[in-house]
């Protein structure tokens, strides 16, 4: 127990913990030369053919007290059989009782009962014994003796028998003097056991036994680690490290060295050359053993718990991903083996506070203990109690209380580790407190002591009681007590865990709330800095792990923490400030260094330059999009290298200029959210957040989404107005009239004497027309104020660049286009006509026009043709596909060309003509300053982790694409041409913007201005600026 104070800090009674196993600590069984620590006191029985002892209701007895760890009553009834009648008419059997007498001995710790009860018979029950237990009793009378000389003759006279009876180099008599060396290592002679292993490890390898020298370091190493300390165990790892078999043996025992290191390396929280050992491990075992093998999964599993201890929570989930996947393939779903490892996975979804996901590993991981081992059973015990750690973190207290009452039935009974009493008991109070069946009373809360609960505990259990006592507290007004255990849990949850971990991140959004309500200025402090770390972990930790499960971590974590910032920024101008700060870059996934590289881009002369630094943002952009939601393998190695490759070259130009060269994107960098520039007179920007709200046991999608609307102006702070929340529950329609009302109400409302009115979406918003709301049921938006849509504020800051063609550019368009069958059914003969009035219009500014029909419009020639044209128009057939896995693999969306060959499975490659959004990324698009879909559906997509939309705009922006016109519904062939050929009558005759040219055109549709094309379709087009 200790006392904790920090400057400015009143003091939590806590210890703080680290999270151990569960373990009966001192207990080493030493069995040739296989050292094992006991959890618990071992089954018995199963006796060889070579035994001769019978299994009488005597001996029974006894073993059935070792069993139920009730030592004292083994020893009890074992002294009666060695001795008197029962020896007297059966030696081997009285023999056999003296053996388990020196187990129960051992187990209890009681060394000098078991050498002073049995060394006089010594002689006779080792005679009476067969070979191997024998030798396990030989060592146990050895033991912790407290007396060194006579240790020391009975091992030696141990070693020495073996060697007579199987030779001095065999590998039964190393053993025994490494069992001599273990049992001198529990009696306390540390220096005097590392001497006798070290020589027995030397015997070995000058007999060239790699497996047993490399099990044997590995197995010496833990011991002396827990015996002896830290340095003993590092110079016993460093004698197998530095041994000539690790160059010169091809088998796998160098592998399990390597595991054991990484293991030892874990526990010492130097995870660095953790991981280090673990890959090597991983990678020899695998090579030898195959990865889908039991020693290969182990590897690998071995790796991703040095993943987790670490905090690299991402990449520890998206490596059991693949470990799981590939176990329930080589192993089989009814595999020990494979259970663990989804117990283990279970452990790090917990972590990500994704308890449904975490409940559906440890669930079925229960089920097969349970059919294979009982319920009683240790491991099925620890499936059991994992599973009331998910049921907590969902806030299911009545099914946890349940869960933990069938526990606390099995480890009360004898034999079970008291540990498992002891956190059954804290857990069982826990949720007795948040079902009201307890109370904590005021002068409890007060007296800010929880050790009765945290004392001992693991982390998990430390927070959820600093959790409970700050929630009483609050209940009871007792705000310096709350302020008091939120600052305490924040500083416990970030030295044991560290700042970048989701347990760290709740305790301190649980602060930084309460002081939203106390101390503005201390919650904007506190938002700020969760913010960075946060948006930090996402960056360099999840969006390069491609796993899924930690991609939707962070999407519930941002909800939660930018619905609490929201909250107040409602109410306060410098946290709107901050709320809009943070909220772009969440949109974005930038930090403010790559805003400073996109704005060097967009000012710079240097034209090498510019092009430079487009390049490495398309090729980062395009790796990123891709990475993020897939688990990385050996494919994507050349994306990677092109984009290291690209920041190479960037970074050799900046230097030379003697500027910061860019970092690795993946390099952790906490940045603190920097203020956005303030809009230009007359404009007023509005960056929308969807934010959920999600179910404590954060399966599923979330219970509602609240809508906030961001409104900056060239004068005055930011503006945060909660515009409306839509319920997503069953029964309910989500977003509908009402919503669009309300929507059109406040975007009218912040557009009021503005010229211009630049919306940021988000989410399901980025397909709709925002101009096409009417505010006060008039008018629509686009009728009353120029209505831009952008995709960041950094779109918006940098719009007027590129704004415009010039004679000097040049267009790549393509239509009229055959799809195998000619001039068949599919064939757009509007398509044809958009195209050539698009290029006679062109064509009379002067631009340099590229037209495909027909069959040249393949996917090959229209990739190499893109490059280096400002306009690129696409009038064709376009695809929107939901479907498992397509919008992370942004395999979504697209369109077609000439000579499309439809599949059943989606692929990449130019040779099906199909253009998929995933493909677009590698597209040279840098030069573009208009790509036109002309095409059913083209702006859809599904909705990814940073809220943009995974389909074309995303695809094209990444590949370069300053602006994007695609369209939100299926669309005419022949009305579709008249609204294009209008767009560009007004673009290349006015002399204007596109995106002049664009609201233009809508006016004048929505006028009835535009022939052969309805008012209502204008809906379906969509200008972004990007």
């Amino acid at each position: 127990m200790s006392k904790m104070a920090r400057p400015g800090f009143a003091a939590i009674r806590s210890p703080r913990a680290r999270m151990v196993g569960l373990g009966l600590a001192g207990v080493l069984v030493l069995t040739l030369g296989t050292a094992v620590l006991a959890e618990q006191a071992p089954a018995i029985g199963g006796q060889t053919s070579g035994q001769a002892t019978p299994r009488l209701p005597e001996i029974q007895a006894v073993e059935t007290a070792i069993r139920k760890s009730d030592f004292a009553d083994a020893r009890q009834k074992a002294l009666a059989l060695i001795d008197g009648d029962f020896a007297k008419r059966d030696p081997k059997a009285a023999a056999y009782a003296a053996h388990l007498l020196a187990q129960a001995d051992m187990y209890a710790g009681h060394w000098q009962d078991l050498y002073d009860t049995l060394i006089g018979r010594a002689e006779s029950v080792i005679r009476d014994l067969d070979q191997r237990r024998a030798d396990e009793f030989a060592l146990l009378l050895a033991g912790r003796t407290g007396r060194p000389d006579e240790q020391d003759r009975l091992l030696d006279l141990h070693v020495e028998a073996i060697a007579r009876r199987s030779g001095p180099d065999s590998e039964q008599t190393l053993n025994a003097r490494v069992d001599a060396a273990y049992s001198q290592l529990t009696a306390k002679r540390a220096d005097i056991a590392e001497k006798r292993l070290i020589s027995a490890l030397n015997a070995m390898e000058l007999n060239g036994d790699a497996d047993q020298f490399f099990k044997t370091v590995g197995q010496a190493g833990e011991h002396f680690n827990r015996f002896a300390g830290t340095e003993a165990a590092q110079r016993v790892f460093q004698r197998g490290l530095a041994s000539k078999l690790m160059e010169t043996d091809t088998g796998p025992g160098k592998g399990f060295l390597q595991f054991n290191v990484a293991a030892f390396l874990r526990d010492e929280k130097n995870y660095e050359d953790a991981i280090h050992f673990g890959y090597r491990a991983l990678n020899i075992l695998a090579d030898h053993f195959g990865m889908g093998s039991a020693e290969g999964l182990s590897a690998y599993d071995g790796l991703a718990q040095t993943l987790h201890a670490s905090g690299q929570l991402a990449s520890a989930e998206a490596a059991y991903q693949d470990i799981y996947e590939t176990g329930l393939k080589s192993l089989g779903e009814d595999n020990a083996d494979l259970w663990r490892i989804m117990n283990n996975r279970a452990a790090v979804l917990r972590s990500l506070k994704l308890p449904t996901a975490a409940l559906e590993f440890d669930k079925y991981a229960y089920d097969k203990r349970f059919k294979a081992f009982g319920g009683g059973a240790n491991d099925t015990v620890i499936s059991a109690m994992n599973m009331a750690h998910d049921l907590f973190e969902a806030e299911r207290w009545k099914d946890a209380e349940a869960a933990l009452a069938a526990i606390a039935r099995i480890v009360a009974q004898p034999g079970f580790n008291a540990g498992y009493r002891r956190q059954t008991e804290r857990w069982q109070a826990y949720a007795q407190f948040r079902l009201g069946e307890r109370n904590l009373s005021r002068e409890q809360i007060q007296a800010r002591d929880t050790t009765r609960f945290t004392e001992g505990a693991d982390i998990e259990q430390s927070l959820a009681f600093f959790d409970l006592y700050a929630d009483k507290a609050e209940e009871m007004a007792l705000t310096k007590d709350a302020e008091a255990y939120r600052e305490h849990a924040v500083a416990t949850a970030g030295e044991s865990l560290g700042d970048a971990h989701p347990m760290t991140f709740e305790a301190a959004l649980a602060q930084a709330r309460l002081q939203g309500k106390t101390n503005a200025k201390a919650a904007l402090e506190s938002y700020r800095k969760l913010d960075a770390i946060m948006f930090d972990w996402a960056r360099s930790s999840v969006s390069a792990s491609g796993s899924l499960r930690a991609g939707q971590a962070v999407r519930i974590l941002v909800d939660d923490m930018l619905g609490s910032l929201a909250d107040l920024a409602t109410r306060n101008a410098d946290a709107a400030e901050l709320f809009a700060a943070v909220l772009d870059n969440w949109k974005t996934l930038t930090r403010g260094t790559e805003r400073q590289l996109r704005a060097e881009a967009e000012t710079t002369d240097d034209q090498a330059l510019r092009d430079l630094i487009r390049t490495y943002f398309s090729d980062f952009g395009r790796f990123r999009e891709i990475v993020t939601t897939t688990y990385y393998t050996d494919a994507l190695m050349p994306l990677q290298l092109a984009m290291e490759d690209s920041r190479k070259a960037l970074n050799a130009a900046l230097e030379k200029r003697g500027q910061q060269p860019v970092a690795p994107w993946i390099r952790s960098s906490v940045e603190e959210a920097r203020p956005l520039a303030r809009p230009a007179a007359g404009d007023v920007v509005v960056d929308l957040a969807i934010i959920g709200e999600w179910r404590a046991d954060r399966g599923g999608a979330p219970d509602r989404y609240r809508i906030f609307a961001t409104i900056s102006r060239a004068t005055g702070s930011a503006e945060v107005v909660e515009v409306d929340a839509v319920d997503m529950r069953k029964g309910n329609a989500g977003p509908g009239k009402n919503f669009f009302a309300r929507l059109g109400k406040a975007l009218g409302a912040a557009a009021e004497d503005a010229k211009a009115l630049y919306v940021i979406p988000a989410d399901f918003l980025y397909q709709f027309d925002f101009a096409e709301l009417r505010p006060a049921g008039g008018k629509r938006l686009g009728e009353l104020v120029d209505v831009h849509i952008a995709t960041s504020r950094q779109a918006y800051e940098f719009r007027a660049k590129g704004d415009r063609p010039s004679t000097s550019d040049a267009a790549l368009l393509a239509g009229g286009l055959f799809y195998g069958d000619a001039a068949g059914s599919a064939y757009l003969p509007g398509s044809r006509a958009e195209v050539e009035k698009i290029a006679a219009l062109a064509g009379a500014r002067g631009m340099a026009v590229q037209q495909a029909k027909g069959n040249d419009g393949t996917e090959a020639a229209m990739r190499a043709a893109a490059g280096g044209k400002a306009i690129l128009h696409f009038s064709t057939h376009g695809f929107f596909t939901h479907g498992e896995g397509l919008s992370e693999q942004l395999m979504n969306a697209g369109f077609v060309l000439s000579d499309a060959r439809l599949s059943d499975e989606p692929k990449e490659g130019d040779g099906d003509n199909i253009v998929y959004a995933r493909e677009l990324l590698s597209w040279n698009l840098r030069s573009s300053q208009l790509v036109v879909v002309s095409a059913c559906d083209t702006a859809l997509g599904d909705i990814g982790v940073t809220s943009t939309v995974r389909g074309l705009p995303l695809a094209l922006s990444v590949a370069g694409a300053r602006r994007t016109l695609l369209t939100v519904e299926r669309v005419d062939d022949a009305a579709t041409m008249q609204f294009m050929a209008r767009f560009y009558g007004n673009l290349f005759d006015g002399g204007i913007s596109y995106a002049d040219a664009f609201i233009k055109t809508k006016r004048e549709a929505w006028a009835g201005k535009i022939g052969g094309f309805p008012a209502a379709l204008t809906s379906a087009y969509i200008l972004f600026e990007h």
